[in-house]
Order: structure tokens, then C-alpha cells, then sequence
């Protein structure tokens, strides 16, 4: 009788594939754009691996995902590796009831997966076999680590805080979608995905502190010398300009609450879009002295500004205030926008800015600011030409 050949899979774009859905249960189908090289190689590789009965596109559109077709029963042969292994009936449980019950549900477990892997692709462990456990941490060993909303939550112990109040049950709940902690920043994640979404700020606040609090307990030098901080990811660079555009106008809609809840739970909002360009910034902002570096490359020796400036930049040259929006933080862009509309000449307000953050720019400021556009593939080249 003909012995039956197991294919042995080692590397390529299927390997990735795979990896990817055993660590997560689903890859969205957009998300096949966050891959390296053209989307439409990695889309006929799906294809292929669905002809070959390794995977199942489940739904249609820009919301289906892909995922395993026989679930984990074959995971082994490809992932032998523990972590994976004591994840797998957890997260496979999980996923069924998310495409058993579809909508919302689902929709957050995609989201969760595309942060995965963005994560992983700037070079974050976010995969079981890429990270310690939270609590294992040290200053020594910190590389950057993703961990997803849920492992945050055992780690710190987390539950949704629940007040009554005139008879009336108030509950704060945090909607983080995960924590990254590394060299550069720790920073909070949440997914916008391609609405505003609306929060309790207590929530907010209290899941910060539970972080610095557990993270400080274990090693109080990473809380110490690292700051928390927060990215927002959005499908659409321009959902962020209705978050800017509210705060501004003092609209009395819900998303006004929004950017006042991000104000006063971190001082630094970095607003990513979910593509490559997002990926591109991932991985500078892991990096140890990430933002003086870029100071250092963009604004060479142009003055600091002095102590008492009222207008938040990043230099002061000429009588120009400079800012470096390359740096994504729209807390920072909002401030430097409020005082340029003030002041109304565009000749004393100048945004440096990537190419694909330039129009959001111009619909918030064009006519209060001057623009200085830079592509990021240039800036990523000269960070390379420093690190060597």
C-alpha cells in the first residue's frame, strides 16, 4: 500500500498563513494587505490553500475571515511548540462561539487578531511563542511584547467596576483591545476599526493605573523610565479628523467625549492607520529614544523650545514653531492647531507630516499652517543609515 506524504511546511507566505491562524484563530480578509509584497500574491496563495482544503473564507466582503477548516486537529504537525499547544483549546472554544453567534462578537475577535498581527509583523511578540508571560517581565530582558485585551485583564486582575447610583447600576468598562510593553513606550491599544467607538473614563483611567500597578509591583524601573501612553488604530486616517474636528467645534456629540476621555487618561494619543504604514511606525515606536531620534533626523540643530513656550512643538526656528506630527500624536497636533488657528498665519506655524497623514492635516489646518511633507520609506532609510 502507497504510504501517504504529510506535506512539511518550513517557510513562506503559507507558513506565515498558518502561524498566523494558529496564534489567532482568524485572519480577517483585509488584513491580507498588511503582508509584505503585493496584496494580490498573498490573496491567490489563500485561494490556493482553500483548494487545498487547509483553510475556509467564512462570510463575504471586507468582514469575512479566513480560518483553519479542520480547526487544531492537524495544528501539531506544523506547530509542535508548547505555548501553542496550551492555547489551543481555549482560543479554539472561543472561536467557535464567534462564528457561531457572528456580529459584534465576531467583529471584535477579527479585530483582535489584525492587531496580532500588525503586532508581529513591526517585530512585537504577539504570538505564544514570541513572549513570556506578562508577569515574568524584567527591565533586563525587555525586547516589545503585545499582549490582547483578555491576557491584560488575568494579569492585572481586571474586573469591570460597577457603582449604583440613584437606583441605577453605572458600570466603567475599559475598552482596551491590548497593551504593548517595550523600550519605546507602553502603550495602550484600542481598535477603531472604521467608527468611533464611546467609553466610560473611569474605565479608562482605572485600567491604567491596574497596569502601572501590576507591571510596578514586579519591576518598578520598566514604570519608572517607560511611560504609558495610547495608540488608536482606525481603517480610515480620516476617522481621526472627526475626533480633532469635535474637540475643536465643541460639538455636543458623544464622540467629543471621546478624545476628553484619551486627554485625561494618557498625555499621548498616537493615532495609527491599520496598514503597512501603520506597521512601518510600529516598529520605530518600540525603540529606545524612538521620538529623540526622530527629532534628531528631522530637526538636526533647530532650536528646542525655550522654557515657557506657549505653543506645544517641537522646535522654534526663525520665530516658526515646528511640529513633528510624524511622531502620529494627535494630542499633540490638536494643541498645536488650536493656537495656529488663533493666530492665523500660516507662515509661523509649520507641520512636518508622512505623505499619508498629509490630507488629514489639510482638512484640520491647511489654512492656519505651512506643510512640510516627508515619505516615511525616506525617513525609515535614514533611521537605518543612524543604526548603522
Amino acid at each position: 500500500m502507497e504510504k501517504k506524504m504529510t506535506r512539511t511546511i518550513k517557510s513562506g507566505k503559507r507558513v506565515e498563513i498558518l502561524k498566523t491562524l494558529y496564534a489567532n484563530g482568524v485572519l480577517p480578509y483585509k488584513s491580507l494587505k498588511l503582508y509584505n509584497g503585493e496584496t494580490g500574491i498573498t490573496q491567490r496563495k489563500v485561494k490556493e490553500m482553500e483548494n487545498d482544503g487547509e483553510i475556509i473564507r467564512v462570510g463575504t466582503g471586507r468582514d469575512s475571515v479566513l480560518t483553519l477548516k479542520n480547526g487544531w486537529k492537524d495544528g501539531t504537525q506544523h506547530w509542535k511548540d508548547e505555548a501553542f499547544i496550551a492555547r489551543r483549546e481555549e482560543l479554539q472554544e472561543e472561536l467557535y462561539k464567534c462564528l457561531s453567534e457572528g456580529g459584534t462578537r465576531l467583529n471584535r475577535f477579527s479585530r483582535r487578531a489584525e492587531l496580532n498581527l500588525m503586532m508581529h509583523l513591526a517585530g512585537v511578540g504577539a504570538y505564544p511563542d514570541e513572549k513570556p508571560d506578562m508577569n515574568d517581565i524584567t527591565y533586563k530582558g525587555l525586547d516589545a511584547f503585545y499582549y490582547n485585551a483578555d491576557e491584560v485583564k488575568d494579569a492585572t486582575c481586571y474586573v469591570d467596576d460597577v457603582k449604583e447610583e440613584d437606583g441605577k447600576k453605572q458600570t466603567s468598562v475599559s475598552r482596551l483591545s491590548g497593551l504593548e510593553i517595550s523600550q519605546g513606550g507602553i502603550y495602550a491599544t484600542y481598535s477603531l476599526g472604521n467608527k468611533l467607538i464611546e467609553w466610560n473614563r473611569f474605565g479608562e483611567v482605572r485600567m491604567k493605573e491596574l497596569v502601572k500597578r501590576t507591571i510596578g509591583e514586579r519591576n518598578q524601573k520598566i514604570v519608572e523610565e517607560i511611560p504609558i501612553d495610547c495608540i488608536m488604530f482606525a481603517d480610515d486616517y480620516k476617522l481621526f479628523e472627526r475626533v480633532i474636528l469635535n474637540e475643536l467645534e465643541a460639538h455636543p456629540a458623544y464622540n467629543t467625549k471621546i478624545l476628553l476621555n484619551i486627554d485625561f487618561a494618557y498625555e499621548h494619543m498616537y493615532a495609527l492607520p491599520t496598514d503597512k504604514n501603520g506597521i512601518a511606525m510600529l516598529e520605530e515606536m518600540k525603540k529606545k529614544d524612538w521620538l529623540k531620534d526622530m527629532r534628531h533626523i528631522l530637526l538636526g540643530d533647530y532650536n528646542m523650545p525655550p522654557v515657557g513656550t506657549q505653543v506645544v512643538c517641537d522646535a522654534v526656528e526663525d520665530d516658526k514653531y515646528i511640529l513633528m506630527f510624524t511622531s502620529c500624536d494627535i494630542s499633540r497636533l490638536k494643541s498645536f492647531i488650536k493656537r495656529a488657528r488663533m493666530t492665523e498665519d500660516a507662515d509661523k506655524f509649520v507641520v512636518y507630516c508622512f505623505s499619508f497623514q498629509t490630507q488629514l492635516v489639510k482638512r484640520l489646518a491647511g489654512d492656519y499652517v505651512t506643510i512640510g511633507e516627508i515619505e516615511l520609506s525616506d525617513y525609515k532609510e535614514e533611521v537605518r543609515k543612524h543604526e548603522t
